[in-house]
């Protein structure tokens, strides 16, 4: 099933459609992609590696002991070549077709990463590390996820404190 690349944009207000293109309609639910990635994530890890507090040489089985290959460092899932498809279904357990389904952000959350935790080191392929790279949403879940164990904090706290209060940011 082709899920990317594809896109679609819509204006609704009150009810009223004032621009669609690619099929979407007022019911139409997104995958959102978003810059987090590039401006949080990528930048954090940089940072760290620059100081020396998480080298992007760093084994991921080092800081996630279930993964199922010591070779795979930050830098592969930075560059797209750790072996991890491009993107799962992880949503497809909490939310029916078309509609929010069982997940609760609270309730649910535990559970939830643990469950996608668990299918993306499963989804890993040793036949495709380092043989292609396939740009991956699971990379930088990962990533994110990587610079809250080692830092003990959320993402975007990290963020407020490495970034937007020193910088005095205060817009973001």
């Amino acid at each position: 099933k082709d899920v990317f690349p594809n896109y679609g944009a819509g204006v609704f207000f009150k009810g009223e459609n004032y621009f669609d293109f690619g099929g979407c309609g007022q019911e139409t639910l997104f995958d959102l992609a978003s810059l987090t990635k590039v401006l949080c994530t990528t930048t954090l890890l940089a940072m760290a590696d620059d100081n020396g507090r998480l080298p992007i040489s760093t084994s991921v089985k080092e800081i996630f002991p279930n993964f199922p290959d010591a070779r795979v460092k930050l830098s592969h899932l930075l560059n797209h070549s750790s072996g991890l498809p491009a993107w799962l279904p992880l949503h497809a357990q909490f939310h029916e077709q078309n509609a929010r389904g069982s997940f609760h952000p609270v309730d649910s959350s535990k559970k939830a990463r643990d469950l996608y935790e668990k299918q993306i080191f499963e989804s890993w392929r040793a036949e495709n590390f380092e043989k292609e790279c396939v740009y991956s949403d699971l990379d930088f879940i990962l990533l994110g996820w990587i610079l809250e164990h080692v830092f003990h904090s959320p993402i975007d706290a990290i963020f407020q404190e490495w970034i937007v209060i020193p910088h005095r940011l205060f817009s973001l």
